[in-house]
């Protein structure tokens, strides 16, 4: 119990830094990874790299504080799904670290592709929280977005 209410601190201290106008996907700990992903989907999709960098980092950050105490239900995934999403957490921690150093487009493309394949099976252990997956047949590629 008292592992539970430190993760909540945690997230709740780090929550205006991760924090996005109009988020969709809610409070959990999904949302703390899928805010800050959108906005970099979002600057990607604009073929810019401003904002990046900045929100990446809060994925980071997001990452490692759920990933240093893990609880299923402040990572806001289900009890039997708790180490399976506990394992992703560290990939997309290192994912988001290669996207805050992309020095271009191409790049940082690359990296968010390495973070969308951990994300989207975090996205599917916690339920869709507004954010679907969406498929590219011709890039061959899937990312998120709400």
């Amino acid at each position: 119990m008292q592992s539970k209410i430190y993760a909540l601190l945690a997230l709740t201290a780090l929550a205006p830094a991760l924090a996005c106008a109009g988020s969709a996907s809610g409070d959990s700990g999904f949302a703390t990874l899928a805010d800050p992903y959108e906005e970099v989907r979002t600057a990607l999709l604009h073929d810019t790299l401003e904002g990046v960098a900045e929100h990446a980092r809060s994925i980071e950050r997001a990452a490692h504080v759920l990933a240093a105490d893990f609880d299923a239900e402040a990572a806001g995934v289900p009890a039997e799904a708790a180490e399976e999403a506990r394992t992703l957490l560290p990939r997309m921690a290192e994912a988001a670290r290669a996207l805050v150093q992309a020095g271009d487009l191409a790049a940082a493309r690359a990296a968010f592709g390495e973070l969308t394949e951990p994300l989207v099976r975090y996205r599917e252990l916690a339920g869709d929280n507004g954010v679907q997956l969406a498929y590219c047949p011709m890039a061959g590629k899937s990312w998120l977005q709400k």
